[in-house]
């Protein structure tokens, strides 16, 4: 993973498939893959393996990828990894998702996020264009920011896709304004379809909710 995120210029569009379980525990601080010029564009295909323990001390858009477009990313599992930001776009997944990206069976637990920055989840800080979600299963999982925009999905969808069939459950979530137990404020023609939130402690200034704070023109079905 590291050499991935230090040869990112050369092998964005790359296609990878994780073949073991990775446990990045003596890794003090994992710098994050892709970013605001070159974000990643190629395909991670996780293969039911889990990475750990990953640790990331980072500025804007920090996460596993710091930026994803045009990407897919499947199959894959993190566990108890801490992401501590500095800025925008915090998650423990991707910072920010862009463009024709698929996120498809994705399993985060015991996984935490703290920032002061706008814009933090659990799987995406935010997430815009022609984004898909599907088979997420988030758990035992926090995101403690001091600013807007926090949700377990993400903090902020503006998307021409669905977020579909995800389970979240005992999650805590804190922020200011716009803090949703799937996502922050949900904008656009984003469709949250059969997203369920149990067991979830949800705290914020103002606009909070158990599936998305703000709603926009976003339509919301099959959700509890």
């Amino acid at each position: 993973l590291a050499y991935i995120s230090e040869n990112i210029t050369e092998m964005n569009k790359a296609s990878f498939a994780v073949e073991s379980d990775i446990d990045m525990s003596e890794l003090s601080s994992f710098a994050p893959i892709g970013g605001t010029l070159v974000p990643f564009s190629g395909k991670f295909n996780g293969n039911g393996h889990t990475i750990s323990n990953l640790k990331i001390n980072g500025t804007s858009k920090s996460g596993l990828f710091a930026a994803l477009e045009n990407a897919e990313v499947s199959n894959l599992i993190i566990a108890s990894a801490q992401v501590n930001a500095k800025g925008l776009y915090s998650a423990v997944l991707a910072g920010q998702v862009l463009g024709n990206t698929k996120l498809s069976d994705i399993t985060v637990t015991g996984s935490s996020v703290a920032t002061d920055g706008i814009y933090s989840g659990v799987i995406a800080g935010s997430i815009s264009d022609s984004v898909n979600m599907n088979g997420i299963h988030v758990e035992n999982c926090s995101v403690n920011s001091k600013a807007n925009y926090v949700g377990a999905l993400a903090g902020y969808a503006s998307i021409d896709g669905a977020l579909a069939n995800a389970e979240i459950i005992n999650v805590k979530l804190n922020g200011a304004e716009f803090v949703g137990g799937a996502v922050g404020l949900a904008e656009g023609k984003t469709a949250i379809k059969s997203v369920s939130v149990d067991g979830a402690i949800i705290k914020g200034v103002s606009e909070v909710s158990g599936i998305a704070a703000g709603r926009g023109e976003a339509s919301v079905a099959n959700a509890k």
